[in-house]
């Protein structure tokens, strides 16, 4: 492999020609249609001006012509910036105000958003519109559905001036706890990454089909559309993430790989549909972004009848740094889950791993210290922001921020967010171990613990409850009390005193980022309050 983004597509071109790359359930494109497509747009920037290092913002939702952008501002140099479509106005518009970019394209649905979102920067970028017209912007080249290379069709040398070092893609984080930052990463990152991943997910050109049913403007989403794309495999996307659709897909569609979040999981089976032979074709279901409780994994594994793999990683580390193999997935449905299935795997080819104490020193087998990665996946840092940077990569190391433990076969377990531990009376009290108790309970659909304060203990432990019962949710208080009382009975059976919650809080749904992960600071408002 040449390190380089584009390799991928090209590579796949040619030995893959007719065979469909991408499908988003509107129009499809083969290996051919999408390269001379990724061409068109190419040559479209070229003539704008767009330089190499210039950055290129797209909002939109999963789309061929997203797939095609990707490739697009890879193969000339430039910088892709793809932002989160949930974001408000004023969100958006500190990160085009940041990251400053020559052209900005959007879905035609996002273009009154961008344009409320800071006028004056919009009107100095070049503007181009997905799925319609809109006063002031370019369309995108029409689809070449159909075409046939040739001597003499546009193509563009995407080599020029390009190193595996080049910077790729900007990819800023949610912000959950603070101001978004801009993670730099280079065509040598998300190449690494993709290539130790496929190590541990086979994939068969012309035959493997990968429903993404996660965002192109998420990491995850952006490292599963390559590895499709690199094995010549068949690329199905969903505009966003629907239950009932992304079922009937997985069965329509034959799809034999996917990546979905716990929460993407839990949600399939609440339909009532959800039978074995939904998941026919399925060969590897993927799960990461957080935790994922082990009820909802056996259950998964029994019906899905399919090879599971799980990945753990940053922005930060390109996606992924770690994987939990498929062996590791073992399970003949009678005993107990194995112990490695509460672990987030081992470190991938592309990185080396270590889990320290505050003093930097690797901690001992088992002791509970602070996930560190270096390789060749991880970022060199944040965009115009040096602070952060020297905070977050530390003489080589990316520091995650992560806690766990590391055991003599290597494997990490992921005990949670330093920022999310919770301190009552001097002990540490790690939420997902609660949150694992908790939703063992027939009474409980989704949870999160945070800590809040409390005058006599410094924090106290409160599990927010998403029940299974929505009439919980109509303020009976006799109905919550005894069901409180039954969780934190359900609690103190099986952890130690001070880890139990002294509270709990009902609410209809979770709040999470797109990518699945529980968004504890906004629970933390909410409930500091009441």
């Amino acid at each position: 492999m040449s390190g380089l983004i584009p390799h991928f597509l090209n590579r796949s071109t040619l030995f893959s020609a007719n065979t469909v790359a991408v499908n988003d359930g509107t129009h499809q494109l083969t290996y051919t249609e999408l390269k001379q497509h990724v061409d068109n747009i190419c040559l479209l920037l070229l003539d704008g001006g767009v330089l190499p290092g210039q950055r290129i913002a797209v909002v939109g939702k999963n789309s061929v012509d997203y797939v095609a952008l990707y490739f697009a501002c890879t193969n000339i140099g430039a910088v892709i910036v793809p932002i989160n479509n949930h974001l408000k106005e004023s969100e958006i518009g500190w990160i085009l105000s940041d990251c400053d970019p020559a052209v900005v394209v959007a879905d035609l649905e996002y273009v009154q958003m961008l344009e409320a979102s800071s006028d004056n920067l919009i009107g100095s970028m070049q503007r181009f519109v997905i799925g319609g017209v809109a006063k002031g912007w370019q369309t995108l080249p029409a689809l070449p559905i159909g075409v046939v290379l040739q001597a003499g069709t546009a193509k563009v040398d995407e080599t020029i001036g390009i190193t595996p070092e080049s910077l790729a893609i900007l990819m800023y984080t949610s912000g959950t706890t603070g101001v978004p930052k801009g993670v730099m990463l280079s065509h040598q990152n998300i190449s690494s990454v993709v290539i130790a991943w496929l190590a541990e997910m086979p994939m068969e050109r012309d035959k493997s089909r990968f429903l993404q049913a996660t965002p192109l403007f998420h990491v995850g989403g952006i490292f599963v559309c390559l590895c499709t794309i690199a094995t010549g495999s068949t690329l199905f996307m969903l505009p966003r993430f629907e239950p009932q659709l992304a079922l009937n897909t997985l069965s329509e569609k034959s799809i034999t790989h996917s990546l979905m979040v716990p929460s993407m999981i839990q949600q399939l089976f609440l339909l009532p549909g959800a039978s074995e032979d939904k998941f026919h074709s399925l060969e590897f279901m993927l799960y990461g972004a957080s935790p994922i409780p082990q009820s909802t994994l056996k259950r998964a594994i029994e019906k899905m009848d399919c090879q599971f793999l799980q990945g753990y990683g940053l922005t930060e580390s390109g996606g992924v740094a770690t994987c939990l193999s498929a062996k590791d997935h073992a399970f003949d449905g009678q005993s107990d889950l194995s112990v490695k299935l509460k672990s987030a795997g081992r470190e991938l080819l592309c990185c080396e791993i270590q889990v320290v104490g505050q003093n930097n020193k690797c901690v001992a087998i088992g002791e509970i210290g602070e996930v560190i990665i270096r390789g060749a996946n991880v970022s060199k840092g944040y965009w115009n922001n040096p602070v952060a940077t020297a905070e977050t990569f530390v003489d080589g190391w990316l520091r995650t921020g992560d806690l766990a433990t590391q055991d003599s076969q290597g494997y990490i377990c992921i005990v949670d967010r330093l920022k999310d531990m919770i301190d009552v009376s001097g002990e540490n009290v790690y939420p997902v171990e609660v949150e694992d108790v908790l939703q063992g309970h027939d009474a409980v659909a989704e949870v999160a613990v945070i800590g809040l304060s409390n005058a006599m203990l410094g924090q106290e432990v409160v599990a927010v409850i998403v029940p299974i019962d929505k009439a919980i949710l109509s303020g009976n208080r006799e109905c919550i009390k005894i069901l409180s009382d039954e969780l934190k009975s359900y609690c103190r059976e099986q952890l130690a005193f001070f880890k139990c919650p002294l509270r709990v809080k009902y609410i209809e749904a979770i709040p999470r980022t797109p990518a699945g992960k529980i968004k504890k600071q906004v629970l933390r408002e909410i409930f500091s309050k009441r």
